[in-house]
């Protein structure tokens, strides 16, 4: 005789995955905090430099160093052309190549991690851990192991990936690199909902009979082909 299944209905699988998440940054919440703080000072140090460069900038348009009477007066002469060179400074766009390319650099890390999360195994990436659950029937801690340890990985990059739509909501003129956030964003949210189906039947059943029987007609969430590894 099995073990008694210990969620009856979706509503409580749905509820046991949603416990686990919390268990998972309760025990990593501290990691999850620094990573999230050293982010933020990154941000606000790079903001910071911005401001500084401003005003040096400034100060070297203004002319406040010591200075003889000869560029005194030569200065007096061509005050005509400093004050267009003040009016182009004050005109010109501030230069916001390097944030953009930050944030690009920012997208395909997680898109390598997701890479490395999914390798060798790329193609049929649910297919493998699927196999992997199956074909260790047996061993119900082993099991548990398998999926929880996909399941961190794919949360974790889930988060960054989240934080990082977040940060892209903040700034101006990167639409482009907001859609492809987006885009990951949500791949990474199928993949971890696939995730969750599969830990819920590995909780629940304990011998994968009813994990076998849903693959075999094709009805797990990872078969219905919305998920674009």
């Amino acid at each position: 005789m099995g073990r008694p299944r210990l969620h009856a209905t979706a509503e409580e699988r749905a509820a046991a995955a949603r416990k686990y998440r919390q268990d998972y940054y309760e025990r990593n919440k501290k990691t999850i905090s620094v990573k999230m703080a050293a982010k933020y000072k990154a941000r606000r140090a790079s903001k910071l430099g911005k401001k500084k460069r401003e005003p040096a900038k400034a100060a070297q348009l203004s002319g406040y160093s010591p200075q003889t009477k000869e560029q005194v007066t030569e200065q007096e002469t061509s005050i005509p052309d400093t004050q267009n060179q003040v009016s182009e400074h004050k005109t010109s766009p501030p230069d916001s190549t390097v944030h953009p390319v930050d944030l690009q650099k920012r997208i395909q890390d997680i898109q390598t991690a997701v890479v490395e999360t999914t390798a060798p195994h790329a193609e049929d990436y649910f297919e493998h851990l699927y196999s992997s659950l199956t074909k260790n029937s047996n061993d119900y801690q082993l099991r548990l192991l398998i999926i929880s340890d996909a399941l961190k990985l794919l949360e974790g990059h889930s988060l960054q990936a989240r934080t990082l739509e977040a940060d892209l909501l903040q700034e101006k003129g990167v639409a482009n690199l907001l859609s492809e956030a987006q885009e990951l964003t949500q791949k990474l949210r199928d993949m971890t909902r696939a995730a969750e189906e599969l830990w819920c039947f590995i909780v629940e059943d304990a011998d994968t009979a009813k994990l076998i029987q849903q693959h075999s007609r094709e009805q797990l969430r990872f078969q219905q082909r919305t998920i674009d590894i």
